[in-house]
């Protein structure tokens, strides 16, 4: 069993750099990139439908949580900057908040030390 799993680790590097091997396409109006050439694809498949470039991140975002959740997920944050048609730059920042009700001390023992077990659990 032991080889067995040893042969099956040794064979994820060729998966992994599968994208690699594609061969790249180019569009004048667009460009989608990612982790995994199935969350690209989605974002392409989402601009050759009429999306934009905020439908198509979304979309490659939602794929990436199912094809390589190591990597991101949904509750994550991030910063975004968007061109509008009306020539307007706006920058969003939709980074992760701790609720309201949390103070420093959450995850401190009653000497102030940090408590991992807390923290962690």
């Amino acid at each position: 069993m032991k080889k067995v799993l040893l042969f099956l680790l040794a064979l994820l590097p060729i998966f992994d750099t599968y994208a690699a091997f594609l061969p790249p396409t180019s569009s004048p109006q667009a460009a989608v990139v990612s982790a995994n050439v199935l969350a690209t694809q989605a974002g392409i498949a989402i601009l050759q439908a009429g999306g934009n470039a905020i439908d198509a991140a979304v979309a490659v975002g939602y794929a990436l949580a199912v094809v390589h959740p190591c990597c991101g997920n949904l509750g994550g944050g991030g910063f975004m900057l968007v061109h509008l048609n009306s020539g307007k730059n706006v920058v969003l920042d939709f980074r992760e908040t701790a609720p309201a009700a949390i103070n420093s001390h959450l995850f401190m023992d009653a000497n102030g030390h940090v408590d991992r077990h807390l923290a962690e659990n």
